[in-house]
């Protein structure tokens, strides 16, 4: 490929990137971002992210700080690390292509590409990146070390597939940063490795070749697990290894993904599937009986990880499953002749993709709406209550009513968006934290007592605003939200 090729592709890669991720300029705020804010930037670096064990997530905010000064606000943190997270999905993006397309050309067995197959081939792989799995990580705080581990894992897949001295080496150090920038990025290690080994070995996955890649994907993992066994200058690292009954919360949380997800995979893969009926090529064999391979050890290796994060997997955590459909369509394409019916499915599969991207941002921004409102209507009624009484409200408790009440938006994708319902209706803290920012940190939070629910909140089951959520006792105001 010639130079002055490949940087047009690379300068395409960087303004799709920043096209498609223009959005995220527009803060929206992740659920975890009021908890740092009330809090601030240096004492989350310094006691979460370390116990989180994000060295590189540490190392780079404290580098940031001591730059841009302690006082420095989150919307100029996070619109730093969304820049760069952009840049570097970009130069992601630009690597897996130019690689993927280099292996085609040296295998003899695939057919050599068109323009045409080509542009289809790099529209797979934009949403091979851009899906509701990546967008959940760049509202993040963390997008930039999330992205940057996900970069390390496919430069270790490169490398892997290459004939290099020490490569086992070079990729085993690529990996353990990966795992210690951001847990559950490392799987793309595994996804992408089939991926070149299919293009270039002209046969099924070897054995033996699984068991390379799942040695080095479980050498940092294991790391990971004994350092989070560790105190470290005082500080524990989070245990989030699921225990007991967690384990069952995993499988049932995680189910319905897998499930209307396969459904996705179920299309496209007979559709595949007609398509090599209908071509009678020698290499169908092979890649068909690898798709399955990569669609099968993908969710296998993915969903591993709902045991390492706790009681669910988050779409952030799950960057490989949002990947496969596009990874799908690519081989597709590959094998295929019909210029329409391949153009109808990279269109499908864009709008797809497309569709759940952008929606899942309204559902951030319809939440960042809402815990605003609410906010402010308790701060307000606070500054009311002290202009009016002698006894002033210094401490706040948050409780919630029978169902707190969901808007009308999420009723209509209770599906697809179950997961972040789920954080934004279930993180009792967010809304206290929002409190204390728009209050300029006047009221502490109080812990909820069960006297007083069962008293004043018990069995209530509000759908608006209403006085009767208020209660003050002394200095202590208990809110219910509906």
């Amino acid at each position: 490929m010639k130079k002055n090729h490949k940087i047009k592709i690379f300068i395409s890669c960087v303004l799709i990137s920043f096209v498609i991720g223009a959005m995220f300029y527009k803060v929206v705020y992740a659920p975890d971002a009021y908890t740092i804010m009330a809090d601030g930037i240096s004492s989350y670096n310094d006691n979460t992210v370390f116990a989180n064990m994000r060295p590189l997530q540490y190392l780079i905010t404290k580098m940031f700080v001591c730059f841009l000064g302690e006082n420095v606000r989150y919307e100029v943190i996070y619109l730093i690390y969304l820049t760069l997270s952009l840049i570097f999905i970009a130069i992601s993006m630009y690597l897996v292509y130019t690689y993927i397309l280099k292996l085609i050309e040296e295998n003899d067995n695939l057919e050599k590409l068109t323009k045409f197959k080509k542009v289809l081939i790099f529209s797979c792989i934009v949403f091979m990146f851009f899906n509701k799995y990546i967008a959940d990580n760049l509202i993040y705080l963390e997008n930039l070390t999330m992205i940057l581990s996900l970069f390390l894992a496919i430069i270790a897949s490169i490398i892997y597939s290459k004939n290099i001295k020490f490569k086992n080496i070079i990729c085993l150090v690529l990996l353990i940063i990966s795992e210690f920038s951001y847990q559950t990025m490392i799987t793309a290690f595994v996804l992408y490795s089939l991926i070149f080994y299919t293009l270039k070995e002209n046969k099924k996955i070897d054995f033996k070749f699984l068991v390379k890649v799942t040695i080095l994907f479980l050498v940092p993992l294991l790391l990971l697990y004994g350092f989070s066994k560790l105190n470290i200058n005082g500080i524990i690292p989070n245990d989030r290894y699921a225990k007991g009954n967690e384990i069952f919360i995993v499988v049932s949380n995680t189910l319905l993904q897998v499930l209307i997800y396969s459904m996705v995979y179920l299309v496209l893969y007979l559709f595949l599937d007609i398509i090599f009926k209908r071509k009678n090529i020698n290499s169908s064999n092979y890649l068909r009986n690898n798709i399955i391979y990569i669609i099968f050890l993908t969710v296998i290796y993915t969903y591993s990880f709902a045991l390492i994060n706790g009681a669910h997997l988050s779409y952030r955590m799950a960057f490989c499953i949002g990947a496969l459909p596009s990874i799908i369509c690519m081989f597709i394409i590959l094998v295929s002749n019909y210029k329409i019916r391949s153009i109808v499915l990279v269109t499908i599969c864009m709008l797809f993709n497309l569709l759940i991207y952008y929606n899942l941002y309204f559902v951030y921004s319809d939440y960042n709406n809402r815990i605003e409102d609410n906010a402010m209507y308790v701060v307000n009624y606070i500054d009311n209550f002290n202009k009016t009484h002698n006894e002033k409200i210094e401490k706040v408790v948050i409780y919630d009513d029978k169902n707190v009440t969901k808007s009308k938006f999420y009723s209509v994708v209770p599906y697809l968006f179950y997961r972040i319902i789920d954080n934004v209706y279930n993180v009792g803290d967010i809304l206290g934290s929002h409190i204390k920012i728009y209050s300029n940190f006047r009221f502490t939070l109080g812990e909820k007592e069960d006297e007083i629910y069962e008293k004043y909140f018990y069995d209530k089951d509000w759908n608006e605003y209403d006085e009767s959520q208020f209660v003050v006792l002394g200095d202590t105001l208990h809110y219910c939200r509906y």
